[in-house]
């Protein structure tokens, strides 16, 4: 299909970390825009602990995984439910492509039946988005939420996961890890590694995220 050049591209980039440049994320977290689009976002989620997702759509990125992590861990800490939230922004890839259609369904199905089990009226647990969002959003949206949840299946290095700690600086957010994503080597020491096969182990690791004191 026509979207032929852009996904070879991605694929490309998330191989070369080089594509990083922390210094643009610092940045924009001083521009006024963000700043302001950062106290935005606390004001709305107020109380509840947001666990960021993002994702192209496609396979290897594990993104039925992680939902099903979210379920476990919001069936086996009662808890959490109205508390947290998960914020998935699925980044549309070849939607002319069947394999998408049936991904984006089958997402589409598990954040149907999650926010039905455990939503009530004014919250949803999972947040789901089929767009991607500009860099402004998106730096904000790192910068304000408690967790990255990266449930790749096999990856190159995840920029994702860079991106995410080069907009913590103090705020002390963690990064729930896949031992498939390339970043794991170096990001590891930083992280929560898990194996997203392992759903169990992926909401284990969620619940140690929002339980982390600030220090670690």
């Amino acid at each position: 299909g026509g979207g032929g050049g852009t996904m070879r591209h991605s694929v490309r980039v998330d191989a070369f970390p080089i594509g990083i440049d922390p210094d643009r994320f610092r940045r924009a977290l001083d521009a006024a825009e963000v700043k302001g689009r950062v106290l935005e976002l606390q004001r709305q989620y107020a109380g509840v602990s947001v666990l960021l997702g993002v994702d192209r759509v496609d396979y290897i990125k594990g993104i039925p995984h992680k939902l099903l992590a979210m379920e476990t861990l919001l069936e086996t800490h009662p808890q959490y439910v109205g508390r947290v939230v998960l914020l998935q922004i699925a980044v549309p890839t070849r939607t002319d492509v069947p394999e998408y259609q049936k991904l984006r369904a089958a997402a589409h199905e598990l954040v149907g039946r999650i926010n039905g089990r455990f939503g009530s009226p004014g919250y949803a647990p999972v947040q789901y988005l089929d767009k991607s969002v500009d860099f402004a959003e998106l730096a904000a949206l790192y910068h304000t939420s408690a967790a990255c949840v990266v449930s790749s299946l096999r990856d190159g290095m995840n920029l994702v996961a860079y991106e995410y700690v080069a907009c913590q600086q103090a705020a002390k957010g963690v990064l729930v890890l896949s031992e498939f994503a390339g970043a794991a080597q170096a990001l590891g020491a930083g992280a929560l590694l898990v194996n997203p096969y392992n759903v169990a182990e992926v909401a284990r690791a969620i619940d140690e995220s929002l339980n982390m004191p600030a220090s670690e």
